[in-house]
């Protein structure tokens, strides 16, 4: 049997979403005062599956909004990313120049949130450009554009520009801790809820200690442990 409760690989849809309200109320609360966001979290601490749920649900919090996600791993050119902002800002702009992107947010009055995926790509070519570095943080200081975005990298060394202000100085950074124990019991036992198969303490203790509370890990070990699970019922 290869299907557990357990999401194991990618972002988790909003139904399979767990815990996480203290942070999201933060971003959330930091978004409506039109800063910016990176959520910052080392690799397998679910800050792709965060990001998603805060995009899916954002226009609760600010209606008026338009907002638009982005996953780097889907991006190749700097033609792409500007592309997803005009996608974001319902623009049909072709010109994917610096210039116009610039002119273009120099005359946008809407308020934009952008969530971007995989934000670690901001450090390497072809998107750690600092002319591309020096529009963003031109305008993301104005009421109209916020970026929220997902990083296992600080934002002083993923957004580093010599021209205009600093772009890093201009995120909040928000650490995504991981689980704590008693979080990691507590999601276990609601995953385990109606398949007829239990985890004991010592189970869940070893669970935790292995994955370092890191949810994407967490899952991944919990999945494996449910799958010998099934084989050794089947086999009684």
């Amino acid at each position: 049997m290869s299907l557990t409760p357990f999401r194991v690989g990618g972002r988790v849809s909003p139904e399979y979403f767990f815990g996480r309200a203290d942070v999201i109320r933060i971003v959330v609360r930091n978004l409506r005062s039109k800063a910016n966001v990176a959520v910052f979290g080392p690799p397998r601490s679910g800050k792709s599956s965060l990001l998603y749920i805060l995009f899916k649900n954002y226009q609760h919090a600010e209606p008026d909004a338009l907002t638009w996600f982005v996953d780097m791993d889907d991006v190749t050119t700097l033609d792409n990313l500007i592309e997803e902002f005009y996608i974001g800002m319902k623009s049909d702009k072709t010109d994917y120049s610096l210039s116009e992107f610039a002119k273009s947010l120099k005359q946008w009055q809407q308020r934009l949130v952008m969530f971007i995926d995989t934000a670690d790509r901001f450090s390497r070519p072809p998107f750690n450009d600092e002319a591309l570095f020096a529009v963003l943080a031109t305008h993301l200081q104005s009421q109209h554009l916020s970026l929220c975005v997902a990083t296992s990298r600080p934002p002083d060394s993923l957004f580093t520009n010599r021209v205009g202000p600093p772009l890093h100085s201009l995120f909040i950074r928000c650490d995504l801790p991981p689980f704590t124990s008693e979080e990691c019991k507590q999601f276990i036992q609601l995953r385990l809820q109606w398949t007829g198969i239990d985890f004991d303490d010592y189970e869940i203790g070893e669970l935790v200690t292995e994955s370092g509370g890191q949810p994407a890990t967490l899952q991944r070990l919990a999945a494996e442990l449910f799958r010998r699970k099934i084989v050794e019922q089947e086999s009684a």
